[in-house]
């Protein structure tokens, strides 16, 4: 009798999301939030090498530090942190420390170990860490990308649900700037039914693409978030269908100005990748 295939082994996601992490990988993970519940120290091998302290983190040239708040309008407004403006930042401001991958090479393995496990073509894996003071709160939006959030410290209460118009969204949505690029879809005002989970240390809370979320620090918070930049659909066509066409002469030629684009050509090319991809069994 032939032997069942082991499982294949999810280290590095079974380290983030604790027991549930195979079940988690084999659902249908990237269209539903989950929350996992876990101890809090599980981490702190991958997070014990990284400051804490802001001024230090500061001094890292490959790290990006902002300050975002929320002002009296409504409106979402961030600044750029550096080490000459970090003290006199405003102090209703959420501190985001970006590019963690970047600065920390252990992170950046453990990202890339994990989308592996996850078996999604990616375009990136990121990680940044956001500093709030009690009570600080975010504006209600939903993001183009799938994330973890993950609480170090603190407490951090969060509400979400599902954005129906936005199918699949390739852009974010932060209120009237960015509504206008995404059909038009404005800001919810009624939270009354989002769902609402309270994040301790070492809770993670993960949420698709396209789902509204906002949160709020019961208490001086300290939180990660990794993001997966899931590729979808177009752009994995697009990436399958250069190197073919690089094949063909025409397509190699140099591009035609914005106004002058012969489409019977570039369909004729368009045509010639197409059927140079591999076919389905």
């Amino acid at each position: 009798m032939e032997k069942a295939p082991l499982p294949r082994p999810l280290p590095h996601l079974e380290t983030l999301l604790g027991p549930d992490a195979r079940d988690f990988s084999s659902q249908n993970w990237p269209n539903e939030p989950r929350l996992f519940k876990a101890e809090p120290k599980r981490m702190d091998w991958l997070l014990d090498a990284i400051p804490r302290d802001l001024s230090q983190l500061s001094r890292y040239t490959r790290l990006r530090l902002r300050a975002w708040w929320i002002n009296q309008n409504g409106d979402f407004q961030q600044t750029q942190l550096t080490q000459e403006n970090l003290q006199h930042r405003r102090p209703e401001a959420t501190v985001v420390v970006d590019r963690l991958e970047e600065a920390f090479p252990h992170v950046g393995r453990f990202l890339r170990s994990l989308g592996s496990e996850l078996a999604i073509p990616l375009k990136a894996a990121t990680a940044s860490f956001y500093v709030s003071n009690k009570n600080q709160s975010t504006r209600v939006h939903y993001d183009q990308q799938e994330v973890f959030l993950h609480q170090v410290e603190g407490e951090k209460t969060w509400h979400y649900s599902k954005c129906e118009e936005a199918v699949f969204p390739d852009r974010p949505n932060f209120g009237p700037s960015s509504a206008s690029r995404d059909g038009g879809i404005t800001l919810p005002t009624d939270l009354s039914d989002f769902e609402t989970v309270t994040l301790l240390p070492g809770d993670i809370l993960f949420l698709p693409r396209g789902w509204w979320h906002q949160s709020l620090a019961l208490s001086d918070s300290y939180s990660l978030t990794w993001t997966l930049w899931c590729m979808n659909k177009a752009e994995q066509l697009l990436e399958q269908l250069y190197p073919v066409l690089r094949e063909e002469a025409s397509a190699r030629m140099i591009a035609s100005p914005a106004n002058d684009i012969n489409w019977d050509e570039m369909k004729e090319i368009l045509r010639y990748g197409l059927a140079g991809l591999p076919h389905s069994d």
